[in-house]
C-alpha cells in the first residue's frame, strides 16, 4: 500500500505486514515511522483533515490509527533526508485557536459527604457555522475543541549542549518573555500566562508570539514566530481579549502577592481579612470568604468566556485591590 504526500513532493508512505514507513526522497530510501502503531499488516492509507494533516492507517485487526501534525514530518524531511531542516533547531509551529473551556462548576458543594450537582459540559465542544442553504453546516473544528496547546519540537543539532540546560522563551509582540520552559525533544505550550503559585493562568490574547530557544548562558539558538488566533465563535474584538487579559493578570498578581505574606500574618486580624480561615473539624461555608477568595471568584468569572470586563467587574477588583493593600499594610 503506497501513498503520495499531498502537500510535499517526494515524500511517500507505505503501508506493509508489519508497519508504516515513511520515503522523503521518492523511494530512494525507507525508515519506520515510529509513532506509537502496533505491529499489524496494514492494509489502507489515506491524508485527511485540514490541508492533509492527518495520516489514517486501517491495519487488519488493530483498528484505525491516526497520526496528525504531520506538517512536522514535512518539515523533518523537507530537505531530502530525515532530520536535514535547515540546520533550524526549533520547528516551526502550527497557528493555535484559543479556547475557552466550558466546564461548569457547583458555588454551594452541600454538606460534607453529600453529592453535589452542578453542570458541565456533556460530550466535546463543537463550533459549526450555518451555511446558506436550509441546514447546512460547515464545522470551524471538525466538531471538536480547537487545539489550545503548541507542540514545540526541538532538534539539536551534534555539539549543541544538552536539553536539561536549555529553555524555551515566549515572548510577547514587545518583547516581553511572559513563559518560560524547559525543553524536551517535544515540549508543549498551554497558551496561557504562568500562574505564579496563584492558581490563576490567563489565556493568552490572540497575536503574533515569538519562541526562542536559549542555553543555560542567555544564548539564542533559534526562534520561531508563533500566531494565536481568536476562537470563531468570539463576538469580541482583540482589543477587548487584550483587556480581559491585562485584568486577569493583575487579580493573579494581588492574589500571588498576598499568599506571599499570609505566612508572616498568621493569627493576626489581617489574617482573616485576608482569607478564609476554617478552624479543624469545621467547613468552610460556615465562615465568610476573605479578599482571597474572593479575588479568585472574581477571576473565574472574568475568565469565563471570551469579552472584555465589564464595569462591575472592574470595580470589585478596584475595591478588592484596595482592601487588600489596606490589610497587608495594617500594624
Amino acid at each position: 500500500m503506497l501513498r503520495c504526500d499531498s502537500q510535499q513532493a517526494g515524500l511517500l508512505y507505505a503501508g506493509t505486514e508489519t508497519t508504516v514507513y515513511v520515503s522523503p526522497n521518492d523511494g530512494a530510501s525507507w525508515e519506520q515511522l515510529n509513532a506509537g502503531l502496533p505491529v499489524a499488516p496494514v492494509y489502507d492509507l489515506c491524508l485527511g483533515g485540514p490541508n492533509g494533516r492527518e495520516l489514517v492507517v486501517a491495519t487488519h485487526g488493530r483498528a484505525f490509527w491516526v497520526l496528525d501534525q504531520l506538517d512536522v514530518l514535512r518539515q523533518a524531511t523537507a530537505a531530502g533526508g530525515m532530520g536535514a531542516t535547515e540546520h533550524r533547531r526549533l520547528l516551526a509551529p502550527q497557528r493555535v485557536m484559543r479556547h475557552v473551556a466550558q466546564a461548569g462548576w457547583d458555588p454551594w458543594p452541600g454538606p460534607v459527604g453529600a453529592k453535589t450537582h452542578g453542570q458541565g459540559s456533556l460530550g466535546v465542544d463543537g463550533t459549526f457555522a450555518l451555511e446558506a442553504e436550509p441546514g447546512g453546516r460547515q464545522y470551524l473544528d471538525e466538531g471538536t475543541p480547537g487545539a489550545h496547546d503548541v507542540r514545540i519540537v526541538v532538534r539539536l543539532d551534534p555539539g549543541d549542549p544538552p536539553l536539561t540546560e536549555l529553555r524555551i522563551h515566549v515572548r510577547d509582540a514587545a518583547g516581553q518573555t511572559i513563559a518560560t520552559m524547559p525543553v524536551a525533544p517535544e515540549s508543549r505550550w498551554d497558551v496561557r500566562y504562568p500562574s505564579l503559585e496563584s492558581g490563576i493562568s490567563p489565556l493568552v490574547p490572540p497575536g503574533v508570539y515569538s519562541l526562542v530557544l536559549m542555553d543555560g548562558e542567555g544564548r539564542e539558538l533559534d526562534h520561531r514566530l508563533l500566531t494565536v488566533d481568536k476562537h470563531p465563535s468570539a463576538r469580541c474584538s482583540d482589543d477587548d481579549l487584550r483587556e480581559q487579559a491585562r485584568l486577569l493578570l493583575s487579580i493573579r498578581d494581588r492574589v500571588a502577592a498576598i499568599q506571599a505574606a499570609l505566612p508572616g500574618l498568621a493569627s493576626r486580624p489581617a489574617e482573616r481579612r485576608l482569607h478564609r480561615v476554617v478552624p479543624n473539624g469545621d467547613v468552610p461555608r460556615n465562615h465568610p470568604p476573605g479578599i482571597l477568595e474572593r479575588l479568585t471568584a472574581l477571576a473565574t468569572v472574568v475568565g469565563s468566556g471570551d469579552g472584555p470586563p465589564t464595569a462591575q467587574e472592574r470595580d470589585a477588583f478596584d475595591r478588592l485591590a484596595e482592601a487588600s493593600e489596606a490589610a497587608l499594610t495594617a500594624p
